[in-house]
């Protein structure tokens, strides 16, 4: 099925699903009905442009939901997370594979980014070592 295909397919879904299907890809449940409330797009960039207004006029607490569906890295599970969203995150970190004392070293990263910003960090970990993400 090609891309379009499966926008036009979304396109034709009841909201609640619509709503269900997306929410992986944020995590906000807030966003999702929303993006999927703005249903139809003529394509990917209609779609990402409205995912794009939506993400920026949440309140601060539909943002931390996002965050909050995000494993840290090093780790495979999230506060609120769907299935969907984190196997892309196990895939995501798939090549990370750390050891004992990186793995650790992530911990801390982690604990000092949480304690300074109040919310996890986030970082595309695809094709990335565990190594490469501690810098």
């Amino acid at each position: 099925m090609t891309a379009d295909e499966i926008l036009d397919e979304w396109n034709q879904m009841d909201a609640a699903r619509a709503a269900e299907i997306i929410l992986p890809c944020n995590g906000s449940p807030g966003w999702a009905k929303d993006v999927a409330r703005m249903r139809p797009f003529a394509g990917a960039k209609e779609l990402f442009t409205a995912s794009d207004r939506v993400w920026l006029a949440l309140p601060k607490s539909g943002w931390q939901e996002a965050f909050n569906s995000h494993p840290r890295l090093g780790e495979s599970g999230a506060k609120a997370a769907t299935r969907k969203s984190l196997s892309w995150s196990a895939h995501e970190q798939s090549a990370a594979n750390p050891d004992d004392a990186t793995r650790e070293a992530l911990a801390k990263a982690n604990r000092e980014y949480e304690a300074k910003f109040g919310r996890i960090f986030l970082l595309c970990a695809t094709g990335r070592s565990a190594q490469e993400m501690l810098m």
